[in-house]
């Protein structure tokens, strides 16, 4: 017998792997190590193209070097010459041809190859790789979460086909991630207004439970009204008791925006003090990136990408928006929620929407799903 409950308790390891791998603190881990690894992957694809702009440097470094020696070398070759009859002036022009065609050839092969310019850039004294680990880190989450900076792109044919499998196994997975943060982040706001701002009604809720029988609280079968029509008396009061979970606990509008607010104003107050931008640009830069718009104007540790401060940037710019895509889409499908069942109450009274209640219990069926759409589109981003 024991074996048998063994047995039905004991999971197989690789489903309880699954398991802790889509928990909360599983996708964390699932999330950050599928951006590292591509950070690493990306840049490694993208090595190739470092080490052709390098030799492109070289190359444009020896043709500026053979331009510049070129009037000299012209001379030297007809220096020879001393009249027309002189077979020198026959070697003197087939030297300068030569110079000419060597240097002819250079330039072609070095536009066919390099994309020549003729410009020396930075004056080829370095050579940033803009790929390494934290502006791949940055890239890769940026794709995922499909706000698209476009700071750094794959240039090499193998690095563009990466991006569609990467793209359509990241994207689900950081939806997982961020439905995870929303309802977290949903049920700790409705946790601290419930006891704090709802204190008054929660202690009459209270009360009134200890004061009626179950059987008085069978006896409120009336549709519910709303709070703010609420009457005195017992049946208002044992009705108080089932309006409170539906309207009471669902956090108004007003505050989720206001949380959105300071949640923006303490990015821009942190990038403005480690990018040194001003206030209203890292205000803007929060929300551009945290609504997805991304237009890559701005981009955090962009300057200082091999400098310590520069890749610290990156990282907070990351937890930031990580969490704050979470919040944002949180809050946002809250308050739709609310508009809808605002919207209904208001085009009932108009007469424009029709109430349906076909399980009978008084309450319309629309307000009924709008009501539970508060408590769980914070799952939904």
């Amino acid at each position: 017998m024991s074996k048998k409950n063994d047995k039905i308790v004991s999971k197989p390891a690789h489903k309880r792997v699954l398991r802790f791998l889509f928990s909360k603190f599983g996708l964390v881990l699932l999330l950050g190590a599928y951006c590292s690894g591509g950070a690493f992957l990306f840049g490694a694809i993208e090595y190739e193209q470092y080490e052709t702009a390098v030799q492109g440097v070289n190359k444009t470094k020896q043709i500026l070097e053979l331009k510049n020696n070129l009037p000299r070398l012209i001379i030297e070759a007809i220096a020879n010459y001393s009249g027309p009859n002189d077979t020198s002036c026959y070697v003197g022009y087939a030297r300068v041809k030569k110079l000419i065609d060597n240097y002819h050839f250079e330039v072609a092969d070095a536009i066919e190859k390099y994309e020549y310019t003729g410009v020396l850039i930075d004056n080829g004294d370095t050579i940033p790789n803009k790929w390494n680990f934290f502006s791949g880190l940055l890239f890769c989450f940026t794709t995922i979460t499909l706000i698209g900076y476009g700071h750094v792109v794959p240039v090499t044919q193998f690095g563009r086909a990466m991006v569609l499998p990467y793209a359509l196994l990241g994207i689900p997975l950081t939806l997982m991630f961020l439905a995870n943060i929303g309802t977290s982040f949903a049920n700790l706001l409705r946790t601290i207004y419930h006891h704090l701002c709802c204190f008054p009604f929660n202690r009459k809720r209270k009360q009134v439970q200890d004061r009626y029988s179950m059987d008085d609280l069978k006896m409120a079968n009336t549709p519910k009204p709303s709070i703010a029509t609420l009457k005195t008396g017992p049946v208002a009061d044992i009705q108080m008791i089932s309006i409170l979970p539906e309207e009471i606990d669902n956090v108004p509008s007003l505050i989720i925006l206001l949380v959105m607010v300071a949640y923006l104003a303490i990015g821009a107050g942190i990038f403005s003090l480690i990018e040194k931008w001003s206030f209203t640009s890292s205000y803007y830069y929060c929300f551009v990136t945290l609504v997805t718009i991304g237009f890559g104007d701005m981009v955090p540790g962009l300057e200082h990408i091999h400098e310590a401060i520069g890749k610290i940037s990156i990282v907070i710019a990351v937890l930031y928006t990580l969490l704050g895509l979470g919040i944002l889409g949180m809050g946002i499908n809250i308050i739709v929620a609310q508009f809808i069942f605002k919207y209904r109450s208001i085009g009932r009274k108009m007469g424009v929407v029709e109430a349906v209640d076909e399980d009978g219990d008084g309450v319309d069926d629309g307000d009924e799903m709008a009501l539970r759409g508060m408590k769980t589109l914070g799952r939904a981003f």
